[in-house]
């Protein structure tokens, strides 16, 4: 069901930092499908990954450095991505350095929609309470995302009326962990 609702939530949004969904089936052995765009022949990395580059090559930070300045360039342009997502009543509720895809021709990608929630407007999925949606998202978020980068909330099992405040709590903790090199409340990448 999550897969199913992945790849409708995903088509659904039209955006640049958001890989399009070409296709989508049942194959051969009955397994459902769907097909993305591959990013730069698979020479993407993700932000998690240049973060840990960032941390281990600079050692001066005296001043802003170059690498430093790309990856907050690299964050403003997920917020860019997921305002977009939000004002198409979407939260993907698991942002983390490791489902942001960076190409190597300055691509900045949000992947992996698969916890993602509509919390407003009319879910894509032909069968919503299957998938545990709600007409207005006041629902519990059921503690899904990853420890450290989740809001607090997200794993109260209180109702959630506020569904982007979850997706901006993320967007500060990969910032803390861009300067600090630490997952918030755990360890060092």
């Amino acid at each position: 069901q999550r897969f199913l609702q992945e790849s409708l939530i995903t088509a659904r949004l039209e955006h640049p930092g958001i890989l399009p969904i070409y296709n989508r089936g049942i194959n051969s052995n009955e397994h459902p499908f769907y097909t993305m765009r591959l990013v730069a022949g698979g020479n993407a990395k993700t932000l998690h990954q240049a973060i840990k580059e960032y941390h281990r090559v600079e050692t001066d930070f005296a001043t802003p450095p170059p690498m430093l300045r790309n990856l907050l360039r690299r964050l403003i342009d997920v917020c860019n991505t997921v305002a977009y997502a939000h004002s198409q009543g979407v939260c993907h509720r698991d942002l983390k350095p490791a489902n942001i895809l960076i190409g190597p021709f300055g691509e900045t990608l949000v992947v992996d929609w698969g916890l993602a929630k509509v919390f407003q407007g009319t879910n894509p999925c032909e069968h919503e309470s299957s998938l545990g949606s709600s007409p207005l998202g006041v629902l519990s978020s059921e503690g899904v995302g990853t420890r450290g980068f989740g809001a607090p909330e997200s794993r109260s099992g209180n109702p959630i009326a506020d569904w982007p405040r979850l997706d901006v709590y993320s967007l500060g903790a990969i910032l803390y962990c861009m300067l600090t090199s630490v997952v918030p409340g755990e360890h060092h990448l």
